[in-house]
């Protein structure tokens, strides 16, 4: 039996991310070359701050997390990669197809500050 999908109510996702993936390339010198790629300009996203009780647990399980972002499904995206938002830059730490179905990621993100 197919489930049915259900879009997200409107104004869920209202930031727009773009997704960067850091390719290694090796160099003709033996050295690497990590410029980042972009995956996606303009991702529809919603970005969550961890309350302080999740932020301190996060902290005892040696977990880096600090905000959730959430996301309509999309190929390819993984915790190597990072997004940036208005002038803030997210580490994914992990990335969750929600529920299996390829509707919603649901991404754990460290904010890096300056």
């Amino acid at each position: 039996m197919a489930v049915k999908f259900t879009p997200p109510p409107v104004g869920t996702f209202s930031k727009r991310m773009a997704i960067y993936a850091v390719p290694v390339n090796v160099t003709a010198d033996g050295g690497t070359d990590e410029t980042p790629a972009t995956l996606v300009t303009n991702a529809w996203v919603s970005i969550e701050s961890l309350s302080s009780q999740e932020t301190w647990l996060a902290k005892v399980q040696q977990d880096k997390t600090s905000h959730i972002i959430r996301m309509l499904y999309q190929p390819g995206i993984n915790a190597k990669m990072y997004g940036t938002w208005n002038g803030r830059t997210f580490n994914f730490t992990n990335v969750v197809d929600v529920d299996e179905r390829h509707v919603e990621l649901k991404i754990n993100a460290a904010e890096v500050t300056p």
